[in-house]
């Protein structure tokens, strides 16, 4: 196609759909299920106060532009892969996006991938992901906003760049992982950041990191060496947590022995505190000025050993058994406070009562 499509009902393109040079769709809705292509030539190609939804995949090799009030919808079943090497724009949007009043003109269900190396590709479009992003080779910049509220965003071989400093990843569901770098602002306030996703690795965040709400660290542990047996977190920013989740869970049948560090955050500098800490470990958890480091104290799933009276939640009735069963440091416990002894030291002194309080909460 090389000239415009315009028409009051949806045009469905079952097959191959070209995309030529200065062709456009205008006050129209298109569906494509096959491959869309983009001929060669210089001319923007175009999508002006129009929706265009992918069922199939778009090898989007040249410039594009969403002009007015423009969308696209890739489907569960949709892929878009830039395949752009060289310095490009190739998503070219001419919203106005103000905080707070952000219009996502990029609704990602599907797959948006970069399958090539290099470094230009520039997104100016606001994205919504509820799908994958994954930069697997070279670097998708993107200059507007994106929004997660499902999926994953994983950086791998690639990386993620939000070009401008009034710009924010905010993560509200789903998860950010990978081995590289995400350089760019995260809100996280309901999502997971997962270090390697299903590996063990480092990730970095070229930027601050916030996490608050029913946001979570999640770092597997097999090992002491920072991103390598273990996961860490690297953060260039400040790293403030004001509440979330941190998930440890040792993998592999490791068990280190009691006592034993693990950095697991570090950044330009550190404030906050978890408001819970989970896994298959017991361990204790310190803000440091430029880490977080936690000590691991014993097996078990601490949400677990703090329900001393067995309901199945950690309660003000828990809390009150641990508070009557607290005594001095080196006081030998005797049943039934031994359950108490969370850190498995042989008395129930203040470390225990900090434990309990990463499993009770606020």
């Amino acid at each position: 196609m090389c000239g415009r499509i315009k028409r009051a009902d949806p045009l469905t393109v079952q097959q191959s759909f070209s995309f030529n040079a200065a062709g456009f769709v205008r006050d129209s809705n298109i569906i494509t299920k096959g491959v869309t292509q983009f001929g060669p030539g210089g001319s923007v190609r175009s999508l002006r106060n129009s929706t265009w939804t992918n069922e199939g995949v778009i090898e989007l090799d040249e410039s594009f532009a969403m002009q007015g009030v423009a969308t696209i919808l890739n489907a569960p079943s949709g892929t878009i892969d830039i395949t752009i090497s060289t310095i490009s724009t190739t998503l070219i949007s001419d919203e106005t996006v103000l905080p707070g009043q952000e219009v996502y003109t990029i609704q990602n269900d599907g797959l948006l991938t970069k399958s090539v190396p290099g470094i230009g590709t520039l997104i100016s479009a606001s994205i919504e992901n509820r799908g994958d992003i994954i930069a697997d080779l070279g670097t998708i910049t993107l200059s507007n906003y994106l929004r997660q509220t499902a999926g994953r965003t994983i950086v791998n071989g690639g990386a993620i760049v939000l070009s401008m400093p009034s710009r924010l990843f905010r993560l509200e569901g789903g998860l950010l992982g990978g081995t590289n770098t995400f350089a760019g602002r995260v809100e996280n306030t309901g999502g997971s950041v997962q270090p390697a996703e299903t590996q063990v690795g480092p990730l970095t965040i070229d930027n601050d990191y916030l996490q608050s709400g029913t946001g979570g660290l999640s770092i597997q542990i097999e090992g002491t060496t920072p991103g390598v047996t273990h996961d860490q977190l690297m953060v260039t920013g400040l790293a403030d947590i004001t509440g979330g989740t941190l998930t440890l869970n040792l993998i592999n049948n490791y068990v280190p022995p009691v006592g034993t560090e693990f950095t697991i955050l570090t950044a330009g500098s550190v404030q906050g505190v978890f408001t819970n800490v989970l896994g298959n470990g017991v361990f204790e958890v310190a803000f440091n000025p430029t880490t977080i480091v936690v000590t691991f104290l014993q097996l078990g799933n601490l949400s677990q050993l703090a329900d001393f009276d067995n309901d199945n939640d950690v309660d003000l009735d828990d809390a009150q058994f641990i508070i009557n069963c607290t005594g001095s440091p080196q006081q030998p416990v005797v049943p039934p406070c031994d359950k108490a002894d969370l850190d498995g030291d042989g008395d129930v002194d203040l470390l225990d009562y900090q434990l309990f309080m990463q499993a009770f909460g606020p």
